[in-house]
């Protein structure tokens, strides 16, 4: 199986990286409510592949939150595999 990476810092070319099933979920630092935030409903705006930073808002609370996240997009595939179209 092969591998091929995006470089660090290059971005994505979207404005709005939503992720099916990628669910976050963490306490508030605050008052400790479970917050979630699905990115099939949400997105990365503008997302780059490496560090950036991810912000979350406690409705309980009215304190906002930020995350550093790493985002990694890669396409594995096998070149044994590759058959020519008749």
């Amino acid at each position: 199986m092969e591998k091929i990476e995006i470089k660090i810092g290059e971005e994505i070319g979207v404005k709005r990286f939503y992720m099916p099933g990628v669910l976050l979920s963490f306490n508030c630092r605050k008052c400790g409510k479970l917050m979630e935030k699905d990115y099939e409903q949400q997105y990365i705006s503008f997302p780059t592949i490496g560090e950036q930073t991810e912000y979350f808002y406690c409705h309980e609370c009215d304190t906002e939150h930020k995350m550093p996240i790493n985002l990694k997009v890669s396409i594995e595939f096998d070149r044994n595999t590759l058959k020519i179209l008749d």
